[in-house]
């Protein structure tokens, strides 16, 4: 990707003109004023740029801009994964957005996005089929690419598995599969951090105490202020002891 500047200089009569507009490539600027720009720009635009060349994409992933990121919620089924991502207003909003919706859609053979800006199934919806691609394994990489570049708090993370998502709200033995999919793939993303994931509010929604011990250790407990773990209302979780999370 080519950027072009206008470069001005002052002349006698202190009026600014155009010496000469000359293509630069993004990537041989100096770092530093590169790493300048990328903390400048929202997370949509830096997307965007990691699209354009390997160089530039490896760039982007070493400094790993910020996400501008305040909320993740994320609602896990046998056949879906949902996710609701909230930025702030202002230029490090999302495109100008402050709310992205993106539902993972599990298909015979593949897996199919749709991406909703602004307001859920009503407006700015886009989709995507991903051929021969594992509905989980491609929600996990994106989420992978968002939280790796969280350098500011989150307000809230929230995750619900939902084992009873059914018509009857019986339980769905499909879903401890995804589970453990779902729960291994953040354990990876959040272990080799360099320093635990910041965050006030810490949400859960599960069936067994062992679910939350592979996420919540990776989180940051100096700023963490809350923290909700709960079952469904219909089907209360095991026995839960906080003690066991200490260990």
């Amino acid at each position: 990707m080519n950027c072009f500047f206008d470069i001005f200089r002052c002349n006698s009569k202190k009026r600014f003109v155009i010496i000469s507009p000359s293509p630069i490539n993004l990537i041989d600027l100096p770092e530093l004023v590169l790493e300048t720009i990328l903390e400048n720009l929202d997370f949509h635009s830096i997307l965007i740029l990691r699209r354009v060349c390997r160089s530039l994409r490896d760039f982007i992933d070493d400094i790993k801009p910020p996400s501008h990121l305040t909320t993740i919620l994320i609602h896990v089924q046998s056949k879906l994964v949902s996710v609701e991502l909230h930025f702030p207003s202002g230029p490090k909003s999302f495109n100008g957005y402050q709310t992205l919706y993106i539902d993972f859609h599990k298909t015979k053979n593949g897996c199919r996005l749709e991406y909703y800006k602004g307001m859920r199934y009503k407006v700015n919806r886009v989709k995507k089929f991903l051929e021969n691609e594992d509905f989980v394994k491609t929600a996990m990489n994106d989420l992978k690419v968002l939280m790796n570049h969280q350098k500011t708090v989150l307000e809230t993370f929230r995750l619900d598995i939902d084992y009873y998502n059914n018509t009857a709200n019986d339980f769905d033995r499909n879903m401890e599969p995804i589970a453990q999919e779902v729960l291994g793939g953040f354990k990876e993303i959040l272990e080799p951090r360099r320093s635990p994931i910041q965050l006030k509010n810490f949400q859960m929604t599960i069936v067994r105490q062992d679910q939350v011990a592979q996420i919540l250790p990776f989180v940051d407990s100096k700023v963490l202020q809350k923290i909700g773990i709960r079952g469904k209302k219909e089907h209360p979780m095991d026995s839960f002891r906080i003690d066991e999370l200490e260990k």
